[in-house]
């Protein structure tokens, strides 16, 4: 731990602290006069109180001690614990500043700063690159002043995707040659270019690994019956038990679930128990404590369940399974839908996101007008025919337009 100053020739102002010794020595404060009228009548009785020739000795120490901290504070005192800079060698900084640097940004950020601090102490010149940024199209690193790099480091921000390092190579390769000394502020992960990197700083590198926490992930997605299954992945030091939160499309929090790792484990499953209505309303999954890109999983339509209706009717007599159409309906949507099977007239009323009809002929009036508010409200009807479509067709009622079907259905046999 050394002490430096940023302005060290303040410093020379401690020599004029024996005159002020004596100043403060000599010129003792003068009195504070108060009017008092009262007192007027008692100045012809005289005063035996004698005052002071010089000030008291502990008030000079503490006027000494008061301009001594003054000069110090001018002068910029820096306690710095680094190692001492090569005043013969520019520097290169190199930070990552991807995904993997944000949990602790901040404690990179101050010990970027405090290099910065050395390196305009000593008046080296300092080129900046922020690997998660695309390198200039020169590949020429601009050495500046410390001063200005700092400026440029307080407004950096990480990134929510991974550094670009090997894209920098040339970059690094043109600094090199300049004779820089580089200082890397590593994120802890590895990728297929940093050999390339290692190679173009030579023997120059140092790498400064700040982490203080560990990294979380989202790992593998899946929609279940139930509800939701989400893993988290944990590297680095930190406890492997998290809280993920499922959001909606307004940042409100909809659930919780507890992803805890067992023994030494690095990953482990948050399972979501709810109902398919909530599941579908989750637009976000979040890791509760933890700030980077990959601790935010934003939910698509994909990973939402429609709900498919599919009427229930009563026929006469029943058909064999593999003769029903309803049948390989509930087949093929089962799997990727929520199927609801009511009443016609009830699903046009409810939430669901398609209607599918098999073979359907003729509604009654109120499931026809219930039917026609829901298409054209937005709802998607499927409909597939069938011989009692095929029958309906060829009756006078067939034959008149029908705003429930595409094209007006033509008469005539059909063979198969």
């Amino acid at each position: 731990m050394t002490l430096a100053f940023a302005t060290p020739w303040i410093l020379l102002a401690l020599a004029v602290l024996p005159l002020l010794w004596l100043l403060f020595r000599y010129f003792p404060p003068q009195e504070r006069r108060e009017p008092f009228p009262p007192v007027s009548l008692l100045l012809e009785l005289g005063s035996r109180e004698a005052l002071p020739r010089s000030a008291p000795p502990w008030l000079v120490l503490l006027r000494l001690a008061a301009a001594t901290l003054a000069v110090l504070g001018l002068a910029g005192p820096t306690l710095d614990s680094g190692a001492r800079l090569d005043s013969d060698r520019p520097i290169a900084l190199l930070m990552d500043g991807g995904w993997a640097s944000a949990p602790d940004w901040e404690s990179r950020k101050s010990a970027a700063r405090a290099l910065l601090s050395r390196a305009e102490r000593t008046g080296k010149p300092v080129a900046l690159a922020q690997l998660s940024e695309p390198p200039p199209i020169e590949a020429v690193p601009g050495f500046r002043s410390a001063r200005e790099v700092r400026n440029n480091v307080d407004a950096m921000d990480p990134r929510p995707w991974s550094p670009y390092r090997s894209d920098w190579v040339d970059w690094v390769l043109e600094a090199h040659r300049r004779g820089a000394e580089f200082y890397w502020f590593y994120d802890g992960l590895g990728q297929d270019g940093d050999r390339e990197l290692f190679a173009a700083t030579g023997d120059a590198l140092i790498a400064i690994h700040t982490r203080s926490t560990g990294l979380v992930a989202f790992g593998e997605l899946r929609r279940t019956a139930q509800g939701l299954e989400v893993e988290v992945i944990h590297r680095g030091p930190g406890t492997g038990s998290h809280v993920v939160e499922a959001r909606d499309a307004e940042s409100r929090i909809l659930a919780l679930a507890q992803a805890e790792s067992v023994s030494e484990e690095r990953s482990a499953t948050a399972t979501f128990d709810l109902p398919s209505d909530i599941v579908g309303r989750i637009a976000s999954l979040r890791v509760r404590g933890h700030r980077s890109a990959a601790s935010v999983r934003l939910l698509g339509d994909q990973w939402q369940r429609p709900r498919a209706g599919v009427p229930v009717e009563v026929l006469e007599g029943e058909a064999p399974t593999l003769l029903q159409g309803d049948h390989y309906v509930r087949t093929a949507l089962e799997s990727d839908a929520e199927l609801v099977q009511a009443g016609l007239l009830e699903l046009a009323v409810s939430s669901v996101d398609v209607i599918v009809l098999v073979d359907h002929a003729d509604f009654a009036e109120a499931e026809r007008k219930a039917l026609e508010s829901w298409v054209e409200a937005g709802g998607l009807l499927v409909r597939f025919a069938g011989p009692r479509l095929a029958r309906w067709s060829e009756t006078g009622a067939g034959l008149n337009p029908d705003p429930l079907l595409p094209v007006r259905i033509s008469p005539g046999g059909r063979d198969l």
